[in-house]
């Protein structure tokens, strides 16, 4: 809703003008797009939401929140953590999310992501705390590297390749180490090729067609 507010201006030859403008007193909606975290933040700021379930941005719940957990949401995006501008502590673990919104609130210092899909970090240069037990990052930001890191069965699927200028022979070097009861299954996308798959650590592939 917009409110008129008057203010008088004093002219020349002492005439007052009265001009009428328009302040916003709207309040401000956004839309959190995955549903399992829009309900974790329900349950927790139930009078921050609107009647078509968009979050107030401007609810002093939610940017005064310094702690806030949506573990086991089946959430795929955290998409609007950012909102939650004073938050301190995170913990978003056994969920579905393979990527971060960057950035995160400048504020985080605790953050928990065990049991999700993540492949990588944006930069997280103040954090105190990081825990991504069982994700799939192979590399950390050096500023990511907290003073408390847990990594416990984080599995990290890399590798590179060697191939000779004008030869069809693919040498494929792995960058992840087996843990105990784990084996290699190669795929080399050739289905033309009799022997389209490996199980050797660093597989050499003929390819039947050109690299």
């Amino acid at each position: 809703m917009k409110i008129p507010t008057l203010k008088g201006i004093v002219a020349s030859g002492g005439l007052i003008l009265t001009l009428c403008s328009f302040q916003a007193h709207a309040q401000q909606y956004v839309t959190i797009p995955d549903p399992g975290f829009r309900y974790a933040l329900k349950l927790s700021f139930p009078t921050c939401f609107n009647a078509k379930d968009e979050l107030d941005i401007t609810c002093a719940n939610v940017k005064n929140a310094t702690h806030f957990n949506c573990s086991g949401f089946r959430i795929q995006s955290i998409e609007g953590i950012q909102y939650l501008e004073n938050l301190r502590s995170l913990d978003a673990s056994y969920n579905f999310i393979s990527t971060l919104p960057s950035p995160l609130p400048s504020t985080l210092r605790i953050l928990v992501l065990q049991d999700n899909q993540l492949t990588s970090l944006p930069n997280l240069p103040n954090l105190e705390l990081l825990n991504i037990s069982s994700n799939f990052i192979c590399d950390l930001p050096p500023s990511s590297i907290a003073m408390y890191l847990y990594t416990n069965d984080n599995f990290c699927v890399d590798f590179t390749y060697q191939v000779d200028c004008g030869s069809n022979e693919v040498k494929f070097y792995t960058k992840t180490p087996l843990k105990p009861d784990d084996s290699y299954t190669w795929n080399f996308g050739d289905p033309n090729s009799s022997k389209n798959t490996s199980t050797e650590s660093n597989p050499t592939h003929l390819y039947t067609g050109s690299t």
